[in-house]
């Protein structure tokens, strides 16, 4: 895992996470928090974006349910960059498909029980002939 990443291996665009129809599950077992003594990748926090592929998607909407994280690991939302109050655990919340959640893990220090997890998916309309598919496919 590299520092830039994560968590994500080989994704597409940064810290952005797509949506798509199939339920999908993000899963980080390795988030720590950053000191000179830790030897793992370390990150003072992560944030990621779950929305659809830009121009891929019509109609419909986002869904994420955030699972209980482990006790070593602070997560915070944000729906269309707006604070919400106490993450949801465990219940789906959904925004329009042009709109996207925003989640921030912070790890606490000297923690190793960090697992967090997410699953997402979307129930809009593909559109087959976006472009970003191919520019995804060839990635």
């Amino acid at each position: 895992m590299e520092k830039q990443n994560c968590g994500l291996q080989h994704n597409y665009q940064g810290l952005d996470i797509y949506a798509e129809t199939d339920k999908k599950t993000f899963t980080n077992e390795r988030l720590r928090y950053k000191t000179k003594d830790y030897k793992v990748p370390t990150f003072q926090a992560c944030v990621y974006k779950f929305m659809t592929p830009p121009g891929g998607y019509t109609g419909g909407k986002v869904y994420l349910t955030i699972k209980k994280p482990e006790s070593g690991v602070t997560l915070y939302l944000t729906m269309n960059g707006k604070n919400v109050g106490p993450v949801p655990y465990d219940s789906e919340i959904s925004v329009k498909t042009s709109e996207s959640f925003t989640v921030t893990a912070v790890p606490k220090k000297d923690s190793y029980k960090t697992s967090f997890s997410m699953e997402y998916r979307t129930d809009g309309t593909k559109n087959e002939d976006a472009p970003i598919f191919e520019k995804l496919k060839e990635h």
